[in-house]
């Protein structure tokens, strides 16, 4: 996996979710503006991930309607180990954090550990926004920096990955 750049491209539609207010849109899943908390997407349940590289970083693609108001908790994103029941990687974001009406890239960074389950999660937490998220990108931090929602449209999965087990499907580009 060292020559690999992208690991695996998932589209969030295809993601499961516990939302009872989360529905398509914008090519993705959505969640109009809502106290109510729960997860947009998590998943889907990747196995196989190996050194090197040591750390990978998962992008994940976001949009807000409007940033203005108060600056309310809008998002957790985390990187859930289900093999050991562990979170490897979580970050929230404010309402401030993002720019409005477009989508918007975030990043975290997780240590490869052997037999990972892995699932990439979008917790909204009911911060009174309309937020959408149409991609989740892995990527070799070594081979690859995304800037961009342009650059996770663009990615496609490196053929002849070696995993040595199941990525979970997902989207072969853009």
């Amino acid at each position: 996996m060292s020559g690999t750049s992208v690991i695996g491209v998932f589209d969030v539609v295809d993601l499961p979710s516990d939302h009872p207010d989360a529905f398509s849109d914008k090519g993705g899943k959505a969640i109009r503006a809502t106290k109510t908390k729960g997860y947009l997407s998590f998943g889907p349940s990747v196995t196989g991930y190996r050194q090197p590289p040591k750390f990978l970083d998962v992008y994940f693609s976001i949009y807000i309607d409007d940033n203005k108001g108060d600056n309310a908790k809008i998002v957790t994103l985390d990187v859930y180990d289900g093999s050991r029941n562990k979170t490897l990687a979580t970050q929230f974001f404010r309402k401030r954090q993002f720019k409005a009406g477009i989508f918007n890239l975030f990043k975290l960074r997780f240590r490869v550990l052997d037999n990972m389950n892995l699932e990439f999660r979008i917790f909204y937490e009911g911060g009174n926004a309309y937020v959408a998220a149409d991609k989740i990108a892995v990527v070799n931090p070594e081979k690859i920096k995304l800037k961009d929602h342009d650059d996770i449209l663009s990615l496609q999965v490196d053929s002849g990955i070696e995993t040595g087990g199941d990525t979970g499907g997902g989207d072969t580009g853009g």
